[in-house]
């Protein structure tokens, strides 16, 4: 390898390496919207989830490494038969309707968020709460903002609290296992004790298993828990305390109930083959299932799932298999239970939609998910053609931009309207029936929203590095940070609120008036929740004391003697009826938005390696911060020349619980990390091995590292890929080379040194170990990475022949 090449490729590498390390966390990226802290429980959509198969999907992947760990064993003694059934007959798909054009969004309407009342309010104390003690997660609000739990470690111990009422004593809880049902009236989670993992629901703690992977999870009625476990070396999953069939693994995302509670589905290998196996009936099998492809329809009297046969990927729905692709990913049902639409790739690298079974225009790249309008009639969904990016409804292309963001597709509930956000150069712009509001530094992930009367539409945004609400067009004030989770319209339509934080403190703020400040806002999954009678209710702490906060909307004209009550809803608009309660990687149990944490956030910036920690000949390669928005992390790059090295990394804060899981995903999974490095570097690098470090256990609360060796079809290239997490901290180091079978420089002692750094820097919370329930919900798709390197890791893996 002669200098002069090296030299040449020495921007391109340090930007891809830069560019994929902060890929693994979604809210670094600049060019993406910032990330929700739990993606929001959209029906009517076909979701982007973590756990939907890619386009050109690998073989289903077995349960990685969750505590304790997964294993694959030979095929079990006894074998399930039979097929999937469903007691309620098939609706078949009918053709696809004559689209409804969109029309303008109507004005005739008063905007809300003018100050056309007055707030009363009553704060009801629950229980104390102490934040100074260690929550290794943040606190769970139930469905209906009334009900909180959260684990915390006290006496070398880990308690469940529960509305101020402490369970267990455990050695650990699963992480992100702590969860409501969906009537709020039940709480389950994963426990540890004594080695042994048990689920622990309404309190009791039910059977012991040598590991547990998923769930448990609560039915659509609340009725039943479902979850899955470990005896020995086998697989099995439980409803309602009663053990399935043993298999020798299962696939993410399942167990999943049927909408309504009846059926209960999941995936499961036997021997070398998987099967989708529904109330114990075990289904064809299959070379493999997608990841996160098995549901019902809304209805519950339908079945779909993605399969693989030989070597091609097909659709499994009601039983009757569809014609054969290269690729097949994000089937699902219309809302109407009727319709079905999937992307899938002939293997020319141009995916396409197919909807009813019609195969729709090809293009260069896709942006999922698709989304069914609420009244199953359209279909919307993203699309790349050469540089650009534009939204396609209808089968019409709407105006080129140069990204389509990532959550943001939206129908409006009488599905005349649609939105969307946009990158147009270094800003992001929200898209309302084709008219680009004010550009912004980005846009709020899952906004905009549409009001439930479809007349109004509100999105978050932020300028400068403050964030406000934009309803109708109107900025609302701008504040050092808003809730996660897209603003709420009071079921009249007339109302908006939000959290907003100022300094360390929250508040409420509907209609722009600011509400009474607190420490910590609990938000529910669909944010501040209005009530029937024009108020509404939100959960706070302040001075260690969690409150219930119920408030009521009064018109400013009262007479301030007589008691406040809510304004009365003139025209009541439900909003749209949830028809798809089921999403492809869960079950329908509402997950909670995490909350911003009081306090100042721990300052990353100095955690970095320098060259004094690096072998003689290291040169700093000198980076702009401000050009990767670290948002409190850092990125540090040197060059050496002999033998010739590059070394790049990111530590990167991670201020949410999704944040933490996804990057604890792409930590599981770094082969794939790896193929998307290659394919940055060109279309012709190929990976001819790689290996999993070693040197990388022990470091962090999660941890793994990957070699691997390189040809760009002209030299070979080797490249050592690092990641851990340490509490609210991701990093990552690449370190790529040549000349050498061996790097100048162990990435793993590298790793440890910053992990050192990390301990003294973030609080103790942070510093220490998190109990793990097992492989965080994600897998890596085309469009997780397609602002930067495009088709993505498991494209280029199909199109190579390499596997991981």
């Amino acid at each position: 390898m002669n200098t002069p090449i090296f030299t040449q490729r020495l921007a391109r590498i340090t930007a891809c390496g830069l560019i994929l390390l902060l890929m693994l966390v979604a809210a670094g990226c600049s060019a993406l919207p910032r990330a929700p802290a739990v993606e929001a429980e959209l029906p009517l959509i076909i979701k982007r989830d973590p756990q939907s198969v890619a386009f050109s999907p690998t073989d289903t992947p077995v349960p990685d490494t969750p505590t304790p760990s997964p294993t694959t064993t030979p095929t079990p003694t006894t074998t399930p038969t039979g097929t999937p059934t469903l007691t309620a007959t098939p609706i078949p798909p009918t053709p696809t309707p004559t689209p409804v054009p969109p029309t303008a969004t109507p004005t005739s309407t008063p905007t809300p968020g003018l100050a056309r009342m007055t707030r009363g309010m009553a704060e009801k104390p629950i229980a104390r709460i102490d934040l100074s003690a260690w929550m290794p997660e943040p606190i769970v609000a139930s469905p209906d903002g009334r009900r909180y739990a959260y684990a915390v470690v006290a006496r070398n111990r880990v308690y469940v609290v529960v509305d101020g009422k402490e369970e267990g004593p455990y050695d650990g809880v699963g992480e992100g296992t702590l969860r409501f049902s969906p009537d709020s009236q039940r709480v389950a989670y994963m426990a540890q004790v004594e080695g042994k993992w048990s689920a622990v629901v309404d309190g009791k703690r039910l059977q012991s298993y040598e590991g547990t992977w998923q769930g448990p999870f609560f039915s659509p009625d609340s009725q039943h828990v479902a979850y899955s476990a470990r005896i020995g070396n086998k697989w099995l999953v439980i409803l309602d305390g009663k053990e399935g069939w043993r298999y020798d693994s299962l696939i993410e995302g399942t167990p999943i109930f049927s909408p309504d509670s009846q059926h209960l589905a999941y995936g499961a290998m036997l021997g070398n083959k998987w099967l989708v196996v529904v109330d114990e009936k075990g289904g064809k099998p299959y070379d493999s299932i997608g990841v996160g492809s098995i549901q019902f329809s809304p209805n519950s009297q339908r079945l779909a799932y993605v399969a693989m046969a030989g070597n091609k990927w097909l659709t499994v729905v009601d039983g009757k298999e569809s014609k054969q692709y290269n690729g097949v990913a994000n089937i699902g049902f219309s809302p109407d239970s009727r319709r079905v639409a999937y992307m899938a790739d002939v293997g020319n690298h141009q995916p396409f939609v197919v909807v009813d079974g019609k195969e729709e225009k090809m293009y260069d790249n896709l942006l999922v998910p698709l989304v069914f309008s609420p009244d199953s009639k359209r279909v919307m969904y993203g699309a790349q053609q050469d540089d650009k990016w534009f939204a396609v409804v209808d089968g019409k292309e709407g105006k080129e931009y140069d990204n389509i963001l990532l959550g943001t597709l939206v129908f409006s509930p009488d599905s005349r309207h649609i939105a969307y956000g946009a990158q147009v150069g270094k800003t992001q712009v929200a898209v309302v029936d084709g008219k680009e509001g004010k550009q912004y530094d980005s846009i709020l992930t899952n906004t905009p929203v549409f009001s439930p009367d479809s007349q109004h539409v509100a999105y978050g945004a932020e300028m400068d590095d403050k964030w406000m609400v934009v309803v109708d067009g109107k900025e609302g004030k701008r504040y050092d940070d808003i809730l996660n989770g897209p603003p709420t319209f009071g079921p009249d339509s007339e109302h908006v609120a939000y959290g907003a934080m100022t300094g360390n403190k929250w508040q409420v703020v509907v209609d722009e008036q600011e509400g009474k400040p607190y420490e910590r806002l609990v938000a529910s999954q669909d944010g501040i929740l209005f009530d029937s009678s024009g108020g509404f209710h939100y959960l706070a702490v302040k001075d260690g004391q969690m409150y219930l906060v119920e408030e009521v909307l009064c018109p400013l004209t009262r007479n301030p003697s007589i008691p406040c009550r809510p304004i009365e809803v003139r025209k009541p608009v439900p909003s749209p009826t949830p028809t798809a309660t089921l999403t492809p990687k869960r079950t329908p149990t509402p997950k909670p938005r995490a909350t911003s944490t009081p306090g100042q956030s721990p300052d990353l910036s100095k955690v970095v390696l320098t060259v004094k920690d690096l072998p003689a000949g290291f040169a700093e390669i000198p980076l702009d911060q401000k050009q990767y928005n670290l948002r409190g992390g850092s990125a540090f790059g040197f060059m050496r020349t002999r033998p010739m090295t590059t070394l790049v990394g990111v530590v990167q804060l991670l201020r949410t619980e999704q944040e933490r899981k996804e990057f604890d995903a792409y930590v599981r999974q770094p082969e794939l990390v790896a193929a998307g490095f290659a394919q940055g570097l060109g279309e012709n690098t190929e990976i001819l091995e790689q290996n999993r470090l070693p040197e990388m256990e022990g470091i962090g609360n999660v941890s793994s590292g990957v070699a691997a060796m390189l040809d760009n079809g002209s030299t070979l290239e080797r490249v050592e890929i690092a990641m851990f997490r340490r509490g609210s901290a991701g990093v990552t180091i690449v370190i790529f080379y040549y000349d050498s079978k061996t790097p100048p420089v162990g990435v793993g002692g590298l790793a440890r040194k910053l992990d050192e750094r990390l301990i003294k820097v973030l609080p103790p919370a942070s510093g220490g170990e998190v109990a793990d329930a097992g492989p965080a919900e994600f897998r890596v798709a085309w469009s997780d990475i397609h602002p930067f390197v495009a088709p993505g890791p498991e494209a280029w893996l199909m199109r190579s022949g390499k596997t991981v």
